[in-house]
């Protein structure tokens, strides 16, 4: 069994909420925080929305949402390869919007004739009054690193405590 990671109960948030809206597909979504050149560690999302929806909306190689703790949800539309075509903003003002907010850009995604409206306003729900041990041991394991780009700030780290139910 893997270790949970810090982001895990926000991803769970947002991927429970866009499977209550049909637009998920497990088998191709999952969490990772990892460092991909042994400097950068980055607290990763990714979740592939369901693959007739997006055959249905005209995506024929379906449609990829991101997120990481540096830009926040991005999406991307996939090619025959399984790449990514390019990636664009999907959500904008929080790092870690509400999941209602990934939920509305989905559905932009899915059903929508364009992605004009994207990307969507997110809101951040409050963070909880005490800080749940997995977040607080990040927090300090930051703390004398705050303002370098790879690592989470404060602010994030406290925005991912909204969904750890502590």
């Amino acid at each position: 069994m893997r270790k949970a990671l810090p982001h895990d109960p926000y991803a769970t948030a947002v991927m429970d909420a866009l499977a209550s809206e049909a637009l998920l597909d497990h088998a191709g979504s999952w969490t990772e925080y990892a460092s991909d050149n042994g400097i950068v560690m980055l607290m990763e999302v990714v979740i592939s929305l369901d693959g007739d929806r997006a055959r249905a909306a005209d995506w024929d190689h379906g449609v990829t949402l991101l997120w990481n703790q540096i830009e926040g949800w991005t999406w991307g539309p996939g090619d025959r390869d399984g790449r990514l075509q390019y990636v664009k903003p999907l959500v904008d003002s929080s790092l870690v919007p509400d999941p209602a907010d990934v939920v509305r850009a989905a559905e932009i995604l899915l059903t929508d004739e364009t992605t004009d409206r994207l990307p969507v306003t997110g809101t951040t729900r409050p963070a909880p009054a005490t800080i749940p041990p997995q977040i607080q041991e990040l927090l300090d394991e930051v703390a004398d690193e705050q303002g370098e780009e790879d690592v989470p700030t404060e602010e994030t780290l406290r925005a991912l405590a909204a969904y750890t139910g502590g």
